[in-house]
């Protein structure tokens, strides 16, 4: 493949994040059709402005790994069946993984923007309906309380992972069927 990636086209998130996923055809909002569609990873590059914090969120079934490139960032991280989340700070060089089931949230307390980037394994689906509202979305968003979102995640885990693998493999066809038309 004769081709260069790029980070470029940066979304704005629910949470204030901005993303680019340059490295994934399954994006729908910022990913790059031409990457190949039978990868199995995907690569984004994120940019936290200080203060921004996401919100409390799971990746069921993707394993991340997130990478400071610049600047400090927070990872608060939790297995469901932790009692309590556990906190690391990151400096560039410095990478976290999270597993499917894990909850994360990223935040930048410093006082310059921090850059990283995101690799997903399998690659990352992100999919918009015509209307424009989002049709499937890899990550679950949990909100802000840790109780809460540790439950959350363990209903996830104990009853619906077969629906959310249904609502992927579907999502993939129809990113699929739209790309060849």
């Amino acid at each position: 493949m004769k081709t260069i990636f790029a980070a470029a086209n940066h979304v704005e998130v629910r949470d204030g994040t901005l993303v680019s996923a340059f490295l994934n055809p399954f994006d729908d909002a910022s990913g790059d059709p031409s990457a190949p569609s039978g990868m199995a990873v995907s690569l984004a590059e994120g940019q936290l402005s200080p203060g921004i914090t996401s919100a409390i969120h799971v990746l069921p079934l993707v394993t991340q790994v997130t990478y400071v490139l610049e600047g400090a960032l927070t990872a608060e991280m939790q297995d469901a069946d932790d009692a309590a989340p556990y906190r690391l700070e990151l400096e560039p060089g410095q990478a976290v993984a999270t597993r499917p089931g894990e909850l994360l949230r990223l935040s930048n307390s410093g006082s310059r923007q921090t850059r990283v980037l995101y690799l997903c394994s399998p690659a990352y689906v992100y999919a918009v309906a015509d209307s424009g509202e989002i049709d499937y979305d890899d990550a679950l968003t949990l909100g802000a309380d840790w109780a809460s979102a540790a439950a959350a995640a363990r209903r996830l885990k104990t009853g619906s992972l077969a629906e959310r693998q249904r609502q992927r493999a579907a999502a993939i066809a129809r990113l699929a069927a739209r790309q060849r038309a």
